[in-house]
């Protein structure tokens, strides 16, 4: 645990002989031991939100500023331990945010607004 927090970047070796595997035989192996090992998408949820931070509901967050927050505070995250490529995958994988691509290829986030309750009162 010192030594993840120690580095600015860790890696996985699990991650990394995953993209090895898959650029060597060109489709995605299912049967491969760190698949078993993966955590849901929506396990980064907390993660993610965290480095969101303090934003209101309805405001949308640059991705890349919550990808160098997340490695910040997390030297060993990595979407790949979630089964997803990148962190906008993993952001939409995990069903806590909205994403949107904008021109110039920037993507932006948001935390999915809860859905309004109805009034109980009725008109008459």
């Amino acid at each position: 645990e010192a030594f993840r927090n120690a580095c600015n970047r860790f890696f996985y070796v699990e991650n990394l002989l995953e993209a090895l595997q898959e650029d060597q035989k060109g489709k995605r192996s299912t049967s491969s031991a760190g698949e078993q090992t993966k955590d849901p998408p929506s396990k980064a949820v907390a993660i993610i939100s965290k480095a969101i931070g303090e934003a209101e509901d309805d405001d949308w967050v640059n991705l890349s500023d919550v990808g160098n927050r997340i490695q910040g505070a997390k030297p060993d995250f990595d979407p790949r331990s979630f089964g997803c490529p990148n962190l906008s995958t993993l952001a939409e994988k995990s069903g806590g945010f909205e994403v949107r691509k904008g021109q110039g290829g920037t993507v932006h986030v948001r935390r999915k607004v809860p859905p309004r309750k109805a009034s109980s009162r009725k008109s008459a």
